[in-house]
């Protein structure tokens, strides 16, 4: 799982042709000292770091310079223009596609997605709309789910990024959804004070002990943290497994009817006992209500078992991918969920 952190990801090239458009005379950055990825760094880091390096003083022109206007790329999840910033650091960073599917935030949607979808949302972010992308990943059918993408950290992270490469960076795995337990230090994360989630008031940081808020998850009690860790190693195992393992919703759809027909929560028919499935589920779910994205997913047992109709229904129909992530916890602690992590590629 923390294969990422122990070894430098080589930077992403891009390939001959990626882009067409023609380069200015002089790039933006040229002469201008570019630095290479850190392990598991997102996008937003990378620029944040540039600009300390850089000594810009106002956030602009460190936006100028990468996007070529003093008001773009801020979005520290699903960024746009990332075709002008392959330009104007002549691809030395990487292209559209693997900076959108590796250094942004759809890396977590990836799994559920079909390849020429995640490449759509890549090449969107490529251009100057992005408001779709996150309305269509982060809406889908949440059901009670409070989806946003604060920017997170560990402080124990912070101190040892610096101690071994100089920088204290944003990671990756630390801002997926759900995940509230640094995977690699078991403590909670924190959330930046130092810039707003309203993207018309923004900076460039590095993340910085002094600057993080306390941790929603500190003051909640083992038992609640013990099923938070659990569902952010499941998290971080099934996003960052490489090679990318991926499945339609449709077949966990079948997955899912197998696991709970195993258990004899699902009969052939049926919906009487798909409510002793979500007795059960919204008994599971009372630790992770803890985390802030399941504070609001429903307790009560009727309309949870409309959650599990929609996630069992033949069709396939979207949902979240945290909802999906609290039906493989709840299978596994059911000992009915290892056989169906397996058979989907994800492990164990």
């Amino acid at each position: 799982m923390n294969a990422d952190r122990a070894s430098t990801r080589p930077i992403p090239t891009a390939p001959d042709g990626a882009n067409t458009q023609a380069a200015p005379a002089r790039l933006p950055t040229q002469g201008m000292p570019l630095l290479q990825w850190l392990p598991g760094e997102t996008l937003y880091s990378w620029i944040a770091r540039q600009h300390t390096l850089w000594g810009h003083r106002l956030p602009a022109q460190t936006a100028k310079a990468l996007f070529g206007h003093d008001r773009r790329g801020y979005q520290h999840d699903f960024p746009g223009h990332l075709a002008e910033l392959v330009v104007r650091t002549d691809g030395q960073v990487g292209d559209v596609r693997s900076i959108g599917l590796d250094r942004t935030l759809l890396r977590f949607y990836r799994p559920f997605l079909s390849e020429a979808s995640e490449l759509a949302y890549a090449a969107a972010m490529g251009g100057a709309t992005v408001a779709h992308v996150r309305r269509r990943l982060t809406w889908a059918r949440r059901g009670g789910l409070q989806v946003h993408h604060p920017l997170k950290a560990c402080a124990t992270c912070i101190q040892e990024d610096r101690e071994v490469s100089g920088w204290a960076y944003w990671h990756m795995d630390h801002q997926y959804p759900g995940v509230w337990i640094c995977p690699v230090h078991s403590q909670p994360l924190q959330v930046t004070s130092s810039r707003s989630n309203r993207y018309d008031r923004v900076e460039w940081n590095v993340p910085d002990v002094e600057s993080l808020e306390p941790a929603p998850l500190a003051d909640v009690g083992v038992r609640e943290l013990e099923s938070c860790s659990r569902i952010a190693w499941l998290i971080c195992d099934v996003v960052g497994g490489m090679p990318l393992s991926r499945v339609a919703p449709a077949e966990l759809n079948v997955f899912y009817r197998a696991a709970l027909y195993e258990q004899g929560f699902v009969a052939a028919a049926g919906p009487d006992s798909r409510v002793i499935a979500a007795q059960e589920l919204v008994r599971h779910l009372r630790p992770l209500r803890a985390l802030p994205e399941l504070r609001g997913l429903t307790s009560n047992v009727e309309q949870m078992n409309i959650q599990l109709a929609r996630l069992l229904a033949p069709t396939g129909q979207e949902s979240h991918p945290m909802m999906h992530f609290v039906m493989m916890d709840w299978l596994r602690a059911a000992r009915a969920g290892t056989k169906l992590l397996r058979r989907v590629g994800w492990g164990a």
